[in-house]
């Protein structure tokens, strides 16, 4: 009976046990196949479902196998004569892309589903397995990288025959989301494209998408309901074209790279798109919403903007009705909170989900009428995750009586100031929702003992299953009491999460720049210990991945350099002529198997590159010039620019996960660099650095001159560290001083200044629990200090690295970023240097300043550091030009006093000497103060990049201090 049923029928059916349904049931594919085995008829309707969405099937199972072989087996074996052709010309061996079998199926037609980078992954493992069998015929000498033949051959199999193809993706990242995979093939432009890609109904890609590739797409695809754009990071006009095609979007996720840059095609090419949306997600928005128009669809609405710049990113879009708006997700740095009101109450009451994080309001005394707005205009709400006002706390009880629906309520930490919720605490319980899942309140809400036992007994006789529960100010007493209820399933477990951040460290833009920068010297002194701990460190967290030789170059690629006792390293080497011609240069990419990429600029020494030292630079100030600059810091050493941490500058890949990882790559670097040039191996060796961080407190005796059995000596002679965070306890109460009572004309008024200074106290002891090693406590300190101490400043329009200057061209306050960025990502500019092509320069990462901010890296102490640094002999050089706010001179001077170290009171008796430029007695550039290893320097009249504002007299200190001169 059941073989009678007409096809139709059969296909409802067989379905069920499709691709839809891998999550709910583990092995629905299998059962797929054993219908498969049934007969003849159930065979034919059940393999085109098999077969349209086979990357998936494998992928997503995470379960490979050999699946992936086998299917580009059968792929290959479906390829049309004229490819075999032309593979066989190549010197592959026929039998190995001929079928070996006839089959009655054209596999390829029923593909509905595409994503390139799991067909390149696939093609690559294929390649794999037959690269040890006989692929190549042995009388062929030919070395043609066969990976990217073989995929655009495949490629255009599919456009050819693919008949229904709906969902594409050109998402062209490894499996790790890291590696950018290279070349991406223009499938719109191959033959049968126009057919094939017709009815394409999802896309999605990366916004650095070749624009060739997106504008033949826009020739084809015109009713897209799904699209999905990552890492949108240029005015790409081959995305904007796209866009503007589209006249059916449903669903629209935009993520761009940075905040505050202007894209003008890419945004009118979003207007009036808003009509069809039933879901709209942009992150680091950089417009109005209302230029999307009205959506009056819109079920669900993720937006992120953070922007330190005061702008309405909602226009008109908060006025309009959205009758089926049902999710709201808002991550917004500086909100207008009544906007956020105004879009809540023109939900018409309809939201069930709402998460909504603000670091800056702009308007806070509308903060209680967001409280109510959320208690009265949202009665269908599900998950809360939000803020409410600590004034309006005795309403909290009245808001779980209101929503009877609720599962999930999170208040995050909005105000450090104690709240006192034992009487509502006990309220709360009467009216909790059964079908309660979660709550979590902030660490500044406290309570009493009985309090809390009342409320667990209400759990207790109202909830259906046990409840998450986070409270994150407890005694011990409590804990106990906690226990109790735990054991009897009243509630889950005992949670500590960090609060979310409020403030986003101005101040993390400049230490990020650093991680693993001391880590980095200890290897160098300490080099025997450090070999065998990386090699371990290496063969642990790196043997799944392998190097692959000669297929990470791009660019103008000289050779590949590698290191045997760092096998997962290589770099890659160009000699660029760009700036400065007349020395040598070496540029190209450090790559750690296919994780990280980081890049550097070497420029050999102007004057005696054989006998000058080296001079590691830890990040790239690559100016946007290339006229001959006489103040360059190669005049007298040569000098290694590299751009750090992970995804800044021409860097990219997975982030540093600690910084002993941090500091064995660098070293991985010299040693394979050194050992390709030796005659620069045994020069002394400094490190220099506009910054300084580290994760890891917790570090060994530092042992001087222990040379590897296999390994190149560096010979480190000293660090520099210019305008550094490095012991915050101390800093941090220098910034009034700086902000009123500096040599320059004060940016704030006394009274501010004495604001801040009554913050001090509470910051400072919050800081010194940081330093205790209370991990949790190092982002609420960041969060207090900068909103009380340091946020002040920024409420003004000066530049925080130049209290001189206002706050001009963008959030960094310099009109020359943007004109460096754009030198850099020019073509013949990133060709000459050797860059990776889908990348683009990027000074500054938000997503990296927020990575470290998290970590709560900005108050740790790392000072500590120093004194075994200066007890081995290895001298230190802190220098702060004046006029810099954020990491200003004055506290750089207190902390170098107040650093205990053996020679501390020495440093502290010494005078302070006036520094006088070579070649021009008469002008004093700074003040010093030195004793044995340690000098402190003062510059005069800069900011906090001192080679940009004092050219010649950042030379200057720079060579004395290379020959060991006094300042």
């Amino acid at each position: 009976m059941v073989s009678k049923l007409p096809p139709e029928c059969l296909y409802k059916i067989f379905d069920e046990f499709s691709y839809s349904q891998i999550g709910k049931e583990k092995n629905s594919f299998i059962h797929l196949h054993s219908i498969i085995l049934v007969n003849k008829y159930w065979c034919n309707v059940a393999i085109p479902i098999l077969w349209r969405r086979t990357f998936n099937w494998i992928y997503q199972k995470n379960n490979y196998g050999d699946k992936h072989v086998h299917l580009m087996s059968t792929y290959i074996s479906c390829l049309p004569e004229e490819s075999r052709t032309n593979l066989n010309k190549l010197g592959i061996n026929s039998s190995i892309i001929q079928p070996t079998f006839r089959s009655n199926f054209d596999y390829p037609s029923f593909l509905q589903s595409l994503q390139y980078k799991w067909l390149y992954n696939s093609v690559n493992k294929w390649l794999d397995v037959h690269a040890s069998t006989d692929i190549i015929r042995g009388d062929n000498d030919n070395e043609t990288n066969l990976h990217p033949i073989f995929v655009e051959e495949l490629c255009k199999l599919f456009m050819k025959r693919c008949t229904n193809l709906l969902q594409l993706s050109y998402n062209h990242l490894d499996d790790f989301g890291e590696y950018p995979i290279y070349p991406v093939v223009n499938m719109p432009s191959f033959a049968g494209a126009s057919d094939a890609l017709a009815n394409l109904r999802h896309f999605d890609f990366h916004g650095c998408l070749d624009p060739k590739i997106l504008k033949s797409a826009a020739k084809i695809c015109k009713f897209v309901k799904v699209l999905s754009i990552a890492c949108c990071c240029y005015d790409n006009e081959g995305l904007a074209t796209f866009i503007d095609q589209q006249t059916h979007l449903e669903n629209l996720s935009i993520e761009f790279e940075q905040n505050g840059i202007d894209l003008p095609k890419i945004r009118n090419s979003l207007r009036n798109k808003g009509k069809d949306l039933s879901a709209l997600m942009i992150r680091q928005i950089f417009f109005p919403l209302d230029i999307l128009g009205h959506s009056p669809n819109l079920t669900g609405l993720f937006i992120e903007d953070g922007c330190d710049s005061h702008r309405d990113i909602f226009g008109q879009f908060v006025n309009w009705q959205f009758f089926r708006l049902t999710n709201l997700f808002l991550a917004i740095k500086n909100v207008h909170i009544g906007s956020i009101v105004q879009l809540i109450n023109n939900t018409c009451g309809n939201l069930t989900t709402v998460r909504i994080v603000w670091t800056k309001p702009i308007d806070k005394d509308n903060f209680n009428l967001y409280t109510e707005t959320i208690l009265v205009s949202c009665p269908r709400l599900i998950a809360y995750h939000g803020y409410f006002d600590d004034n309006e706390i005795g309403k909290m009880p009245e808001f779980f009586e209101k929503h009877k629906n609720l599962e999930e309520f999170h208040i995050s930490l909005y105000s450090l100031t104690r709240c006192e919720i034992s009487n509502m605490l006990k309220k709360l319980g009467k009216y909790l929702p059964p079908n309660l899942q979660e709550i979590y309140l902030p660490a500044n809400y406290v309570y009493t003992t009985e309090s809390l036992e009342s409320f667990l007994e209400s759990c207790a006789a109202k909830l259906c299953a046990p409840l998450k529960l986070t409270l994150r100010c407890r005694s011990t007493i409590h804990e106990e009491i906690l226990s109790r209820y735990v054991e009897r399933k009243i509630i889950k477990n005992m949670l500590f999460f960090n609060s979310r951040p409020r403030f986003i460290s101005f101040v993390i833009i400049l230490i990020s720049f650093f991680i693993g920068f001391f880590f980095l010297v200890q290897q160098f002194i300490q080099q025997d210990d450090f070999v065998k701990a990386s090699s371990n460190w290496l063969k642990e967290k790196f043997s799944v991945y392998l190097p692959v030789k000669n297929k990470l170059g791009h660019g103008s690629l000289t050779k590949i350099l590698g290191h045997q006792d760092f096998p997962d390293y290589q770099i890659r080497l160009n000699e660029p002529k760009l700036c400065d011609a007349s020395v040598q240069q070496y540029s190209g990419y450090l790559d750690v198997s296919r994780k990280k990429h980081f890049f550097f600029w070497f420029f050999e020494s102007r004057n005696d590159p054989r006998n000058d030292p080296v001079v590691l630079w830890a990040i790239n100030e690559d100016g946007a010039d290339t006229t001959f600059n006489p103040y360059s810091w190669n005049s007298n050493a040569s000098i290694i620019f590299l751009d750090q941490p992970m995804n800044v500058g021409y860097s990219h890949g997975s982030k540093v996960s600690s910084t002993h990882a941090a500091s064995i790559d660098v070293y991985a670097f010299l040693q394979i660099f050194f050992q390709e040039y030796p005659q620069y191996a045994h020069l002394d060796f400094h490190v220099a650095a506009a910054e300084i961080n580290n994760n890891n407190q917790g570090t060994s005796p530092w042992i001087l001159n222990k040379k590897p059995k296999s390994l190149l000596h560096i010979n480190l002679e000293s660090i520099l560290i210019g305008n550094g965070m490095v012991d915050p306890l101390v800093q941090y109460k220098y910034y009034p001083d700086m902000a009123c009572n500096s040599s320059y004309d004060p940016v704030l008024d006394i009274s501010t200044c004495d604001e801040m200074r009554d913050a001090y106290p509470t910051c400072a002891d919050m800081i010194k629990s940081c330093y205790d090693g209370v991990t949790a406590t190092c982002l609420t300190a960041s969060m207090y200090c900068n909103r009380h101490i340091v946020l002040p400043y920024y409420s003004t329009s000066r530049n925080p690295y130049d209290v001189r200057k206002q706050c001009e061209g963008g959030d960094l306050c310099y009109s020359d970023i943007g004109v460096i960025e754009q030198y850099l990502n020019r073509g013949n500019v990133r060709e000459e240097l050797g860059a990776d092509p889908w990348i683009q320069y990027r000074i500054c990462s938000s997503r990296v300043n927020f990575r470290f901010h998290m970590n709560g890296d900005l108050m740790k102490p790392f000072h500590l550091l120093l004194p075994s640094l200066l007890e081995n002999d290895i001298r230190i050089l802190i220098y702060a030009g004046d006029a810099d706010f954020i990491c200003n001179w004055i506290g750089n001077d207190a902390w170098t006093k107040e650093l205990e170290w053996s020679g501390k009171q020495g440093f502290n008796d010494a005078k302070t000497r006036r520094w006088k430029l070579q070649g021009d007695k008469s002008m004093y550039a700074g003040e010093s103060r030195s004793y044995k290893g340690l000098t402190f320097l003062r510059v005069f009249e800069a900011g906090h990049m001192v080679p940009y504002d004092q050219p010649g007299p950042s030379l200057d200190f720079l060579n004395r201090w290379l020959l060991k001169k006094r300042l």
